[in-house]
This record gives C-alpha cells, sequence and structure tokens, in this order.
C-alpha cells in the first residue's frame, strides 16, 4: 500500500510539474533568465551619433488607437473576421501607406518585448527601443524623476528643430510616468483630463470612463489644432483615445450592432470617430502641409472577441496608416516586416526629415529600402534577444531603485479597513447609472489612483455580497476587466455594473490580505439613475 501511495503521488507530482511547465512557460523563463544578450547594444543607432536633416517641416498629428489592430478588419483585407469590424479605418489605411506592397490587405508593426503595453509603445515609438523596468513595475515610472534622460527621443529632435509639441489624452497622463517622458523630452505642453479641468474645457465633476470619451477627445483636439495652425511655428501634437481600453465605453452616439455591451460595438465606434476626426482635419487650411500618423498602441486585450473568427496570432498587426507624407509619390512595392521600433524614423521622414543610413534606435525607416531589424533577423530571433538581459538598457535607464521598493513596499503593505464604502443598489443599475465618489485616492492592482495625501495599493479585490449588512452571504474575487473597469485611473468607471450585481442585493466592496477580508467603509458610493 505505501509503495502505490508513493506511486500514485509520484505521478500526480509529474502531472502537476508539466502543467506548470506549460502553463506557466517555464522553460522560456529558465532560459531567458539572466541571460545576457549584446543585441540591443550592438545594433542601436544614437540619433546623436547620424545627421537628421530638414528640407522641409511638416507637421504632424499623432493619433494612438487604444488597443486598435488589423485583426478588426474582414479576410478579405488582411483581418479574421468575416464582416469587418472597421470598414472606414480599413479604407484609410489602403488608400494611404502602411507597407504592405501591392496586396489589398492592411499591414501594421508586430508586438515585440518591451513595447507591448500603453507606455511601452509610445516609448518604442518615441526612441526606437523597448521599454525597460524590473517585471511587475512597467506601469510605474511615475515613481521616477527621471525617464531615460540620456535617451533621444522624436520630441527632443523636433523641439530643436523649432516644433511646438504637444500631448492630449483624456485620461491622467501621470499615470505610468506618461507626463515625465514627454515633459522631459520635447517639453510638451500636456492637455490630459486634469488639465482640460482646469482650463474649464470640461467641468469639475465631468468624468466618463478614465477621464473624458473619445468624442469629447476629438472636440478638444479640433479646437487645440485650430489654434496651433494660427502660429508661425510647425506643430506636432499627439493624440491619445481611450474608449477601446478594455472592456471599453460605448458613446451613446453609436449604433449597436450586437447584445451585452459587446466590445465589438466599441470597436466599431472607434472606426466611426477616428474617420471622422481624419476627414474634419482633410477639410482644414492647414492640412496641405500636415502629416497624419495613425498607429496603436498595442494589440486588443480582448481575446473574446475572436471566439467567432478562425485565430490566428501570428496575423495580428497594430493598425498603421501614413496619410498626406512628405513622399507624396511613394507606394510600398513589398509587404514589410516591421515593429513599433520602426515608427521612430517613419514619422520623422514622414514629415520631412532625411535620415543619414535610414536607421535611428532599433527601427529602419520604411520609406527606404533597408531592411528592418525583423527582416533581417527574423521576428522571432529578435523578440528572444529583447526579452534577454540588456547591460545596456539597464545603463542608459538609471532607473532609481529605492522609489521602485517603497513603492513595492506599500503594495506589500495592507491599508487600513476603509478603502471603499457600501454599495446599496436599491434596483438594478444600468451602464449609464452615475456614481458621486469622494475619495481619498488608492492604487489597486496596479491601477494607480492619485491620492491628495498618500498612494497606496491594495491587491486581490473582491465584491463581497450579504444576506444583511453584517454577515457575508458568498465572497468572490473580481476578474481583471471588472478591475479595470471599476478601478480606473484617475476616478472609478461606471461602466458595466449591471454585468455582476443583481437587483435588490446589497454589496461591499473588499479585500483579502493574508487570510483575512477587510471591508473597504471609508468611502460612500451613490448609485443613481
Amino acid at each position: 500500500n505505501t509503495k502505490k501511495i508513493f506511486a500514485f503521488v509520484g505521478f500526480i507530482f509529474v502531472i502537476v510539474s508539466i502543467y506548470f511547465i506549460y502553463t506557466l512557460d517555464v522553460i522560456s523563463y529558465l532560459k531567458y533568465y539572466n541571460k545576457v544578450s549584446l543585441f540591443i547594444e550592438n545594433n542601436y543607432v544614437n540619433p546623436n551619433d547620424v545627421e537628421i536633416k530638414f528640407d522641409s517641416k511638416r507637421n504632424l498629428v499623432h493619433i494612438y488607437l487604444e488597443s486598435m489592430e488589423t485583426s478588426y478588419a474582414d479576410i478579405e483585407h488582411g483581418g479574421l473576421f468575416h464582416e469587418n469590424l472597421i470598414p472606414q479605418l480599413t479604407e484609410i489605411s489602403l488608400e494611404n501607406e502602411n507597407f504592405s506592397g501591392n496586396k489589398n490587405k492592411l499591414n501594421g508593426a508586430r508586438p515585440l518585448f518591451g513595447s507591448t503595453w500603453t507606455m511601452g509603445s509610445m516609448f518604442a515609438q518615441n526612441t526606437g527601443l523597448p521599454l525597460y523596468t524590473p517585471r511587475g513595475f512597467e506601469n510605474m515610472m511615475n515613481t521616477q524623476k527621471n525617464f531615460f534622460n540620456s535617451v533621444v527621443s522624436m520630441g527632443d529632435i523636433l523641439k530643436k528643430q523649432g516644433y511646438t509639441l504637444m500631448f492630449l489624452c483624456g485620461s491622467d497622463a501621470e499615470f505610468a510616468g506618461t507626463n515625465i517622458f514627454f515633459r522631459q523630452h520635447g517639453n510638451y505642453k500636456i492637455v490630459d483630463y486634469n488639465e482640460m479641468k482646469k482650463q474649464k474645457i470640461i467641468q469639475s465633476r465631468y468624468h466618463i470612463y478614465w477621464g473624458i470619451d473619445d468624442a469629447k477627445l476629438f472636440e478638444t483636439s479640433k479646437q487645440v489644432l485650430s489654434k496651433l495652425a494660427k502660429e508661425k511655428n510647425n506643430f506636432a501634437i499627439i493624440i491619445v483615445t481611450m474608449d477601446t481600453h478594455l472592456p471599453g465605453y460605448l458613446h451613446p452616439s453609436c449604433t449597436t450592432l450586437f447584445k451585452n455591451h459587446d466590445y465589438r460595438d466599441i470597436i466599431s465606434c472607434s472606426d466611426i470617430q477616428v474617420a471622422e476626426f481624419v476627414r474634419w482635419i482633410q477639410e482644414q487650411d492647414f492640412y496641405k502641409n500636415t502629416t497624419i500618423v495613425i498607429t496603436s498602441d498595442h494589440l486588443g486585450m480582448n481575446n473574446n472577441v475572436f471566439k467567432d473568427t478562425v485565430f490566428d496570432d501570428k496575423k495580428r498587426r497594430s493598425y498603421t496608416s501614413y496619410i498626406n507624407t512628405a513622399h507624396a509619390n511613394f507606394k510600398s512595392v513589398n509587404f514589410r516586416v516591421y515593429s513599433l521600433f520602426d515608427n521612430f524614423p517613419t514619422i520623422l521622414s514622414a514629415i520631412g526629415a532625411k535620415i543619414q543610413g535610414n536607421r535611428l534606435g532599433l527601427g529602419t525607416n520604411l520609406f527606404s529600402s533597408v531592411e528592418t531589424l525583423s527582416e533581417k533577423y527574423g521576428y522571432d530571433f529578435q523578440n528572444h534577444q529583447l526579452a534577454q538581459r540588456s547591460l545596456f538598457m539597464e545603463n542608459i535607464a538609471d532607473l532609481d531603485i529605492q522609489s521602485l521598493e517603497n513603492f513595492k513596499y506599500l503594495y506589500e503593505k495592507p491599508i487600513e479597513k476603509n478603502c471603499l464604502g457600501f454599495i446599496d443598489t436599491g434596483e438594478q443599475p444600468d451602464r449609464n447609472s452615475e456614481i458621486d465618489i469622494p475619495f481619498k485616492g488608492i492604487a489597486i492592482s496596479g491601477w494607480v489612483l492619485h491620492s491628495l495625501e498618500e498612494k497606496q495599493i491594495v491587491d486581490n479585490i473582491y465584491i463581497i455580497k450579504y444576506n444583511d449588512r453584517k454577515k457575508f452571504k458568498e465572497l468572490e474575487k473580481l476578474p481583471f476587466p471588472v478591475l479595470a473597469e471599476l478601478f480606473g485611473d484617475p476616478l472609478f468607471s461606471n461602466s458595466g455594473f449591471s454585468t455582476f450585481l443583481s437587483a435588490g442585493s446589497n454589496y461591499a466592496i473588499g479585500y483579502k490580505f493574508g487570510d483575512q477580508y477587510y471591508e473597504c467603509t471609508n468611502l460612500k458610493i451613490n448609485l443613481s439613475h
């Protein structure tokens, strides 16, 4: 019997080991952990070391589309869907330039290590480098005083050329250190959610989703562009959308084709809004000397959207379109294989820069015939090299590790028993419920909310359902999409409460630390219709 027990335990151990090896990708982790690569150091082109000359200067409007990818198009045009979710963006890209050659298909950047989240993507497209931070701290560059100060970015180059630089987003630009990066690299004027309130572009209590919705963002962008066009200097403006961030916000003006807050409706809505904004720019007098670049920050995060498709991860690309560039007669011949790094020199070339050698950072000017690193080495090899340790990147990062460690300490430290407050639904709330939240500020599972007094983090957020206001009936952990929905930055989103709050039940939000569950008590949340 003892032998049988040991044999059985051994069998279970082998099965569990195999499961963890494949589920957690332990093989890849062990393969690359602490392995040093010279790939970045050997292939990086420092913009200070090459001549960058502007024979002419064009204005730039760079639109970052949240989670937008070519896969949302139909199969005929290179997507994965039978019915095109982004027909207007497809038309825009095909009529302009996406470096697909003669094929009537969309093309875009393939994701590479260090550029697969919003701040990593913006860093990659502006410097040609992956954003290297300690694992788990990718969105915590707001703890730093400096953001890769020694690196030369697009903003640094354009500032020297006399451009007026602006950055517009509907959320809080402090998130992930976005404001630090763009102020230190080009001294961009940042107009984010908080700045819009200061300038009274929006009312002090205005808050939709992460701050302002994309419709309001584009409306504000039109006003800003109209003012910039009257100035003598060339301008470069970055506009960052947010409605398509998981789980997504559907503007009331948009058509609903699917049921139950379907993410496909949100994609289609963004397609319409962006196309309308592009057409507006094209109707303005300043368009003649203005280049529009549309890229996504990263691939979509809602894989459920592909449930009715023949999913092929290798076909997924970040949406890309270069419109009205300095290369008026250019038409790509070959279907290029490229990454977000390549947008750095390509955007500069699109607005009139001539770059010695046609390479900057790890990027290649796609308007040239020079091979991208993905074409030269192969996508998989390049990605594996980037995943390894880089002493070169560690040196130029010059991170204040103590600040990160202090942040980690807060992450591991339980807060007091008061963070959110009691929710009494009364009746089933709908998606448009208004939430009045007088909050101090709290950061939850990496989604940082900015406190007036301090910053704290709570992991393991739970929704607690009660029979009455004293005893637990059940306790369940909130899934990540709901966390993102509830705890957006800098306030809370009201979208989709009906997905998990049922009519006539009493709820509270709490958290788990160790084996103890805590109800949050100090903040009041009002749901009203």
